[in-house]
Order: structure tokens, then sequence, then C-alpha cells
């Protein structure tokens, strides 16, 4: 990559932007969707840490038992709050520093202004873990799984910032893909399957069953937006916009989907 690479741990989490200004702090998704009464927990520290005028990219993550959590990112903060999950804000970029743009910078220089911005932080605001050994990489890669780690971001150390991801490669232990979700099939109330729209253009449905946690997901993210289908009892569709999942398309003749999760609507 142009400047050699810089490898980054692949955190499971929700993208997101925090922005100081002389008000306060303000998260935004990569949608441009605030996100402060959704992540509360992370508010007051970044506030304490970041001068006015200072952009980071990062994302929002949560931890439980030891591992990351990303489940329980997608719960509301107060859930949270009363099961003691634990939230951090995990930055990887810088875009502004006071009174600059630092986006056309390289990332060697980004990262530096990072840890600069960052020097004084503490839990529950962090900075990725990041390596220019290949060696170092590739353990992380191998070790940190149990721990909830996806697998690792490769970027190009002299790339400007591109928020596209032009300029990076992810290297994940299981391949997913985003797609649509177009329909449910089952009780509304405890759906078995959904129909989705896969990136290929195809729709397929889900199998194997759904599971009780995931089946509660879906309802909870789709239930005001169900519209029966008159010739078939058990198919519900979802009105637009419709929500993005997270699925695992197998390799096999039948190419078999199952369901991951749900992804947060940024």
């Amino acid at each position: 990559m142009p400047g050699g690479t810089l490898y980054e741990i692949k955190l499971d989490g929700v993208r997101c932007c925090a922005v100081r200004t002389e008000a306060g702090i303000e998260l935004w998704s990569r949608r441009g969707r605030p996100l402060n009464t959704r992540f509360p927990e992370v508010l007051s520290a970044l506030a304490e840490t970041l001068d006015p005028g200072v952009v980071l990219d990062g994302e929002v993550c949560a931890y439980r038992d030891g591992r990351l959590a990303f489940t329980e990112v997608l719960r509301s903060a107060r859930a949270r709050a009363a099961d003691r999950v634990a939230v951090s804000y995990v930055a990887w970029d810088v875009l502004a520093v006071p009174g600059r743009d630092v986006r056309g910078l390289p990332l060697t220089e980004r990262r530096e202004l990072l840890a600069e911005v960052l020097a004084g932080a503490h839990p529950p605001i962090e900075q990725v873990m990041a390596t220019r050994s290949r060696e170092t990489a590739i353990g992380w890669y191998r070790d940190l799984q149990v721990a909830g780690v996806e697998g690792l971001v490769c970027k190009a150390a002299a790339a400007p910032y591109r928020p596209g991801g032009s300029s990076w490669v992810k290297l994940r232990h299981t391949e997913t893909s985003d797609c649509e979700l177009a329909g449910i099939v089952g009780d509304p109330a405890r759906p078995e399957a959904l129909l989705v729209h896969l990136p290929d253009g195809r729709q397929a449905t889900t199998s194997p069953r759904l599971t009780t946690v995931q089946a509660h997901q879906v309802v909870q993210a789709v239930r005001s937006r169900l519209r029966p289908d008159p010739s078939h009892a058990w198919v519900h569709w979802i009105t637009e916009p419709r929500p993005l999942v997270e699925v695992l398309v197998g390799s096999g003749r039948h190419r078999q989907v199952r369901f991951v999760r749900m992804r947060p609507e940024e």
C-alpha cells in the first residue's frame, strides 16, 4: 500500500464521529444521524479529553464478560446501565484539530496528531490498537478473536482521509454481507425466518430458524413497519425505508443464507 501498511484491529461496534464544540460533544453516525441520546456513557469523558474544534472518527463499542458484545450496543442506554454493560469510544482517526482540517494529511501524520489529542485520555475513551509490524498484526488476528475482535483493517500509511474506505482493506475471520431486510416469515411476534435482498440482486429466505434472541431483535426493529401479504398468511413485508441486516452466505450449492444480526440504523 502507498507508504506501507498500518494494521488496526477490526472492532465490532457502531461507527461514530465525535465533534467537540464550545457547547460540548456531538456524536454523529456516518449517515448524519445524531447519536448523543444513544450513547450518553461517553459524552462527559470526551468533553473532558478533547479541545473545542477536534473531530474524531471511531467506534462505540460495548463489552460484556470481557468480550466485545455488539448486541449490547443496540440496546438502550438505560438497559445497558441496568446490566452494568461497559461502553467505550475507540478512536482510529482525527479529521480536525482546533482551527485546522487535517483530512488531507497522510495517515501517519494524522496518527501522530491523534496520539497528541488523546494524550490525556482514559477509559471509556481509547485509541485503537495499531502497528506497522505485519508479524504483530498476524498475532493479533490469531489471538484476539476470543475477545470478539473481528479481524484487521489494513490501511495505506500515506493516504489522506477517505470516508468511503477506498484506502483500506478489511480482513475478517468470517466474511459477512449487509443486505436489505424485505420481510419476515412466521408469527409477527416471533418470526421464524427473514426475507432479504442480497447484494447480488437475489431474494433469499434465511435458514436455520431464528433463535429467540434473534427474533426479539428483529421484532424490536420492525414491529411498527409490517405489512401483511394477502396471498401468504405467514409473510409480512416491511415498509420502506427498510433496515439492513448482516448475513453469512454459504458457499455450497444451495448457498444457505444465515442471519447474523440487525445492523444499527446509522
